[in-house]
């Protein structure tokens, strides 16, 4: 659901910067491929649609991509 709604975003807003910290900024656009990229990689390794994940991160901009990734 939330992967979705950046995905929305990231039609309307694609170059927008969303998300800016630690020297890093991601747009709408590089966030969604990020976040896809990270699902992919849960998934290549059992996570499914569902499961629970943990997010161990201070708020930075990886904490973003993992958030909608999973």
């Amino acid at each position: 659901m939330l992967y979705r709604l950046l995905s929305k975003q990231a039609k309307l807003y694609g170059e927008k910067i969303p998300v800016a910290g630690e020297g890093r900024t991601l747009t709408f656009s590089r966030l969604l491929g990020e976040a896809a990229a990270t699902a992919a990689y849960f998934q290549a390794r059992g996570a499914n649609v569902g499961d629970s994940v943990i997010l161990g991160l201070p708020p930075c901009p990886e904490f973003y991509v993992v958030f909608y990734a999973a």
